[in-house]
């Protein structure tokens, strides 16, 4: 019986060598309309944002304008109930909102990741310098998440005049997140800037 002889490999001939490649045009293509559209979600996110900033800031003004300090220690209005309801429900929807960006956030990170090189998606920005842009919007969206939720908790319970005022103040659109910071990566995409209503 004879044995069927297997040709001897060799060690260098079994290493597969894997190297990166170019991005081709469609595949380009493709991470472009990817990146534009978190752009789009991020501005949508930022434009309700600051929609619900104004409205909390309406909501903050009325509850400082019911002359607390001039009331009894535990008599509150009767319209703070719902003014408090509404500044609750205004930051519950602050908080998905960030949590939103947190998302875009981590998608651009990965985006970024997979494209090698620092050629734009756009016309000059490339995905790494979005993905910076945005990481700096959701610790600024979050550090004012955090602002108002101190500030929505005492402004209630509060009875000193001037506090009541920094409470109410606090929730000011444009704290934190200012829309000048991206108002160069909107253009560049085609959309308008983030207003912000008083």
């Amino acid at each position: 019986m004879s044995a069927v002889e297997s040709p001897i490999v060799k060690p260098e001939d079994c290493l597969h060598k894997f190297t990166p490649r170019e991005t081709s045009k469609v595949q380009q293509h493709e991470l472009s309309k990817t990146v534009y559209s978190h752009i789009t979600n991020l501005h949508s996110l930022l434009s309700e944002w600051s929609n619900n900033r104004a409205k909390g800031f309406r909501v903050a003004k009325l509850v400082r304008n019911l002359n607390l300090p001039e009331c009894e220690e535990d008599y509150f209005p009767s319209q703070m109930g719902p003014l408090m309801d509404t500044l609750l429900d205004t930051l519950n929807v602050l908080k998905n909102i960030v949590k939103d960006i947190k998302l875009v956030n981590t998608q651009l990170q990965a985006l970024a990741k997979l494209q090698r090189s620092d050629e734009p998606v756009l016309v000059t920005w490339s995905v790494k310098l979005i993905s910076e842009k945005v990481i700096v919007m959701y610790e600024m969206a979050n550090k004012e998440l955090e602002l108002l939720e101190k500030a929505t908790e005492n402004i209630g319970h509060c009875r000193d005049a001037h506090l009541l005022a920094v409470y109410a103040e606090s929730w000011r659109p444009g704290t934190y997140v200012c829309s000048d910071h991206y108002s160069y990566l909107f253009s560049e995409a085609g959309l308008p800037p983030v207003s912000c209503p008083a």
